[in-house]
Order: C-alpha cells, then sequence, then structure tokens
C-alpha cells in the first residue's frame, strides 16, 4: 500500500508523459556502472517489446486481417504513447503460458500482459505491475446440458488450459471430474461445442466473453471461485521498469482512460464491476 500511495504522488509531481520522470533514475543507475535498465534500453531501441497472450479474446488475439487486436494490446500501446512522448511503438510477441516466465528472464520481451496472478514460486523469478483487473474461474456448458451446478460435473470432463490458475482451480474444487487439457481456449471451445468435453473452466473474463458470442452457451454459476487481482509481468530487480508501468497504469486509471479500455472489452457493465473492483483491490494493497 505504501509503494501505492508513492507512485500516486509521483504521478502528480512528474506533470508529464510517466517515462520522462522515471529516465532521469535511470540514468543515474547506468552511471554507477551497473546494467543498463530496461527503460533506458527501451528508448534506446525505440520500441517496447510486448509478450502478449494470443488466441484469447478479449484479452488478446489476431483479427482476419492478422491484426492484434484485444484489452491487452491496447494497455501495451498506451504504455508506449507515454514511454514515447505520444507515438505507439510496440512489436507484439505472441507468448504461450509455459514460455511467460521464461521470456521475460531471458530479456526476450521488455514487459509481459497476460493474465498473470502472483504465485510464490514466481515471486522469486520476476516482478509484478499493480493489478490491471480481478477476475475468478467459472464454469461454461452447452445450453441444453443438464449441468447446473460444480457438484454435478464429478465423473464429467472438463476443458481447461494447461499451466493455467483454472486447470488448478478443476484439481482442488473437482477431484472427482476428468480433466481434459488444451492449449489455447478456442481448441477448447471446439471440443465443447463438439460435445467432446462436458464443460469448460476457464476465468470469467473469457468465460462471459464466450457466452456473449455463442448463444448456445450459458455459464453453470455466476459466481467466479479463487478470485484473485490480475498483473502485468516485469523482469526481476528492475525498479525503475516497474514504477514506470505502474505509474502510466495509475495515470490512466485516473483520467478515466483505463475505464474506457474495460468498457470497450469487456461490456459496459463489466468493465464498471471490473473498475470498481481494481479500485478495491488498490486500496486494500
Amino acid at each position: 500500500m505504501k509503494r501505492i500511495f508513492f507512485l500516486f504522488l509521483l504521478v502528480a509531481a512528474l506533470g508529464g508523459p510517466a517515462g520522462e520522470g522515471i529516465a532521469q533514475s535511470a540514468k543515474a543507475v547506468t552511471q554507477k556502472g551497473k546494467d543498463v535498465p530496461t527503460l533506458q534500453a527501451v528508448k534506446a531501441r525505440g520500441i517496447l517489446i510486448a509478450g502478449v497472450t494470443m488466441n484469447e479474446p478479449p484479452l488478446g488475439f489476431a483479427d482476419k486481417n492478422g491484426r492484434y487486436q484485444g484489452f491487452y494490446i491496447d494497455v501495451a500501446e498506451a504504455l508506449a504513447k507515454r514511454i514515447f512522448d505520444g507515438k505507439a511503438k510496440v512489436e507484439f510477441i505472441g507468448i504461450p503460458v509455459e514460455k511467460w516466465v521464461e521470456s521475460l528472464k531471458q530479456r526476450r520481451i521488455d514487459v509481459l500482459l497476460a493474465p498473470l496472478f502472483i504465485s510464490e514460486e514466481q515471486k522469486n523469478e520476476i516482478d509484478y505491475s499493480i493489478p490491471c483487473f480481478v477476475s475468478g474461474g467459472l464454469i461454461l456448458v452447452k445450453k441444453d446440458s443438464k449441468i447446473r451446478s460444480y457438484q454435478e460435473l464429478a465423473g464429467k470432463s472438463v476443458a481447461t488450459i494447461r499451466g493455467t490458475r483454472a486447470e488448478r482451480m478443476v484439481g482442488e474444487l473437482l477431484p472427482k471430474s476428468k480433466v481434459v487439457e488444451f492449449q489455447n481456449n478456442a481448441d477448447a471451445l471446439q471440443a465443447l461445442n463438439g460435445r467432446k468435453v462436458d464443460a469448460f473452466a476457464q476465468l470469467d473474463i473469457f468465460v462471459f466473453y464466450m457466452e456473449e458470442k455463442d448463444k448456445n452457451l450459458t455459464v453453470v454459476d455466476l459466481n467466479p471461485v479463487h478470485v484473485s487481482p490480475v498483473q502485468l509481468g516485469v523482469r526481476k530487480g528492475d525498479p525503475q521498469w516497474r514504477d514506470a508501468i505502474d505509474i502510466s497504469l495509475l495515470e490512466m486509471m485516473t483520467t478515466g482512460e483505463y475505464r474506457k479500455l474495460l468498457d470497450k472489452w469487456f461490456g459496459r457493465v463489466r468493465g464498471e464491476f471490473l473498475d470498481l473492483a481494481l479500485k478495491t483491490e488498490i486500496k486494500t494493497k
């Protein structure tokens, strides 16, 4: 909480794009003979390299023309505008879930924009931004399915995405169900629609989007489980870069820009809910 309060004060004191105020301290660190901080390296390169989750609308996906679209795409471009004085210079790299941490540690990307929850194992390997939104797990089924509760999934096949929080949720809450792992949402959704599985467990942000797009699907229970904040990922031991990301996010939140992105990709009602949940989560940190 102290760190977030400090960042709020710093946002007010900077009076300009987040990168400008942070860059000075980054330059000072370099002059002491240490490694070039990420912010200074990004500015010298002229491009922000953003690792994003792909094939997962509304967070990140490619449209019919092959262009990246989604909530995280817009967030990355907004971050870049603050770093590069109003110009969105971003290179997007689709990162599978099993490569998230490795891509940061090996400096393949500058920032990871994915449904990333804080875990004890990852805390020793990467750092996290302030919360971007709050999310929990839900179960999606065919509308004509007789399944109407979590308890009825015992002995049923439940699709999950390998390595995700939803996979752990199924293992803990539905130990008697048959877990079927998939690489991405599209494949799991295809299996559900093809009746190869009885249900699909995933984060609520994805489930509500799928239900809205496909009227043949419905949510089993509207109360998400294992609700936790979702954050962006940055390399360990680079506080200037982490603060630059956090300050940019806070600026977007205080100006209303962030709420517009929530509404755009999650819907007005859901966006309002996420906005309120986000403000509560940040205040309690």
